[in-house]
């Protein structure tokens, strides 16, 4: 029965549907399991660095002070670490001015004569002073003691990512044995907003550890944005700035009181190496190094601008939220070229096949861009290569859709694939000698003692009987994508282009309608029908022979003779269905199909042997079943058979006969393993 054109249409938009929503789930899949093993990692960084590069605060941060040491304070003081009573006279001479906290990025575990004593005083009377320690790394160094025992300390170091770049801080870890301890930043933080402003930071969310501090809310980031490494509460850093974007005055300067009066009063003040011999400088977004003191001034004024003027975090997406994401610019990619492949057919909208695809990755980009001063990271790299390899594909798919649709005029003459193959648009464009070489899977299948069975039939019903069974297995083989060649008498050969696949399951589909078909014939009282199927996988030349008036279609080459071969051996082992593991080798799945090794032969004049696999899916249920009970066994003793231990086969094979006593490749082993052991 013939389709009408509005069920046809509408045929043909379904199919588009799901060519479409496969090709989209297949793509958001793969880009999906590349994020989740970090390979968008360095380009989404980039881009992230780009971001903070643009969106860098051009004022200079008002309440924080870094005092310096350079490379001409190291040369006046003369050595370094400085001693005690240098230091001493630092931390009193800014204290003098009344700073809300001091920071003192320094580490100080040992005394450094001279005055000691003196330093340790100035530690025992100074409460907004904040020492540092470094807790979480192999090189461990302690607090000033004093400042220990008064919970003056915060502990230093950063979360890098795999480009040695610092793109996250800490508010907090927890050691091992259950010891929380606050990071430097956070501890200047927090000491400045609580004695300024009375502000404390409350854990706003039990499950998920959300911290408030005033008008701001930082979130942890999970393991899938901190990666491996997830020690403590970590944050993507909202930078503020570099250099530039700080007061700064060097030690020497607050030493020789070469300051204004007031410029330490109510601020926060962090006492940190500038100098590049003491080497304390770090790679972040920025193009130039910055120094600790500046790394952690960043980390301060991220918390104090969040705080006060509720400056947003930086907050990424949930996993799914991250999947959803990728899955809606594939289909933007996938639907989108599609749509505007379709129009191509008018030839004025050619021109956006080209730029829709970059106009929509600019979209992309420019939502990640406006998003970020919000406090939004919209990632952009995983979706981007989604958004591209959709259009790519999806532009394909379509074009070898629509090559589908133009050539199935021609079918009932000449097979539309046959036209695609040798880049004909018309039966009247193929010339004798057109050619192409092509990888495809080649069919053959036989009718099993088809001499026998029409030896008993007229010449008439011989025609009607071949034609009943041929009209039964055509459409098979072209609704899983093959074409028949030719039929040579009752046997057909048939090439599949698409997939290894689509032979195997239209083999299958072929199998099962024999079996339908032998009921038919069982009810009229005849003899019900085997054949045999061979598959092989491999390079042929498609083309036209024969001469001026008469000229053919065929294929020719090895992997059609040997596709024949492989057909033939199916009678030596009673089986349905044997395919190379050539063809093994180009199935997507191969565990979606019930399949055994069977035997290793060498085609003629051939170096390499062919390894064949039954494929029994098609098999009654109870045979099936006892194969895939069997199938180590079996195969066991294929193994046993060519290395010549023939008892040792002969009972592997007698135990998949115990299981099914119509298990034929099994009797064909058994009996040539007698036959060994007699000889």
């Amino acid at each position: 029965m013939k389709k009408s054109g509005m069920s046809r249409k509408l045929w043909t938009q379904i199919t588009q549907v799901r060519t479409i929503g496969l090709l989209s789930l297949g793509i958001a899949a793969a880009t999906i399991a590349l994020e989740h093993w970090e390979f968008f990692n360095l380009i989404e960084w980039q881009v992230r660095d780009q971001w903070v590069r643009s969106h860098t605060s051009n004022e200079v941060e008002k309440d924080i002070v870094i005092v310096t040491i350079d490379e001409p304070d190291l040369q006046e003081i003369g050595v370094w670490p400085i001693p005690d009573q240098i230091l001493a006279k630092l931390l009193r001479t800014i204290s003098a001015q009344n700073p809300s906290v001091i920071g003192m990025g320094i580490f100080r575990d040992l005394p450094v004569e001279p005055r000691h004593q003196e330093l340790l005083e100035v530690y025992e009377t100074t409460p907004n002073l904040i020492g540092i320690e470094r807790s979480f790394s192999s090189s461990r160094v302690d607090p000033p003691p004093v400042l220990k025992d008064k919970s003056q300390v915060g502990f230093v170091g950063f979360p890098v990512d795999s480009d040695k770049k610092i793109r996250r801080a800490f508010l907090y870890a927890v050691e091992e044995h259950g010891t929380t301890k606050f990071s430097f930043g956070f501890k200047l933080a927090w000491e400045h907003l609580f004695k300024k402003y009375g502000i404390e930071p409350e854990l706003l969310s039990e499950d998920r550890g959300d911290v408030g501090l005033g008008k701001g809310r930082f979130i942890p980031l999970n393991r899938d944005i901190a990666g491996s490494d997830t020690r403590g509460f970590q944050f993507l850093i909202n930078w503020w700035g570099t250099t530039n974007s700080y007061m700064q005055v060097s030690m020497r300067d607050v030493l020789a009181n070469r300051t204004e009066p007031e410029l330490f009063s109510n601020c926060i003040v962090i006492i940190g190496s500038v100098a590049p011999s003491l080497q304390d400088f770090h790679i972040t977004p920025y193009p130039e190094q910055l120094s600790g003191a500046i790394v952690y001034a960043n980390t301060v004024s991220h918390l104090l601008h969040g705080a006060l003027e509720g400056r947003s975090s930086l907050k990424v997406f949930k996993l799914q939220v991250q999947w959803t994401w990728i899955i809606v610019w594939t289909v933007i990619g996938t639907a989108g070229s599609w749509m505007i492949a379709q129009r191509q057919v008018t030839g004025n909208e050619l021109s956006l096949i080209l730029p829709a695809p970059f106009l929509a990755l600019g979209i992309l980009i420019g939502l990640s861009y406006i998003a970020w001063p919000m406090g939004y990271v919209i990632p952009t790299a995983a979706p981007g290569f989604a958004l591209i390899i959709g259009v790519v594909l999806a532009t394909n798919s379509y074009q070898r859709h629509s090559l589908k649709i133009l050539n199935e005029a021609y079918e009932r003459f000449v097979p539309g694939q046959f036209l695609g193959f040798l880049d004909r648009n018309s039966i009247v464009e193929v010339g004798l000698g057109d050619q192409v070489e092509r990888e495809m899977t080649v069919l053959f299948s036989d009718i099993r003692d088809f001499t026998t069975i029409s030896e008993q039939m007229t010449p008439a019903e011989n025609f009607a009987f071949i034609n009943e069974y041929l009209s039964r297995m055509e459409p098979l083989i072209k609704k899983h994508s093959g074409f028949i060649d030719k039929y040579i008498g009752d046997a057909i050969m048939a090439l599949f282009s698409e997939s290894a696949d689509a032979a195997v399951q239209g083999s299958l589909a072929m199998l099962n309608e024999l079996e339908i078909y032998n009921q038919t014939r069982r009810d009229r009282g005849l003899k019900p029908l085997r054949i045999g199927i061979g598959l092989h996988t491999g390079l042929l030349m498609l083309g036209t022979v024969g001469g001026l008036d008469r000229m053919d279609s065929t294929a020719i080459g090895d992997s059609v003779n040997l596709s024949s071969r492989v057909e033939g051996l199916t009678k030596n082992y009673g089986v349905s269905l044997l395919i190379t593991h050539k063809t093994l080798s180009r199935l997507n799945n191969p565990l979606d199909y019930d399949m055994r090794f069977i035997e290793q032969v060498r085609a003629k004049g051939k170096a390499k042997a062919v390894a064949l696999f039954e494929v029994f899916s098609a098999d009654p249920s109870d045979l099936r079943e006892a194969k895939r009970m069997t199938k180590v066994n079996f195969e066991q003793g294929v193994l046993y058979y060519y290395q010549q231990a023939f008892e040792t086969a002969s009972c592997c094979f007698q135990d998949c006969l115990d299981a099914h006593s119509g298990d034929r490749a099994a009797q064909s082993y058994l009996k040539r393993c007698q036959e060994h052991i007699l000889d």
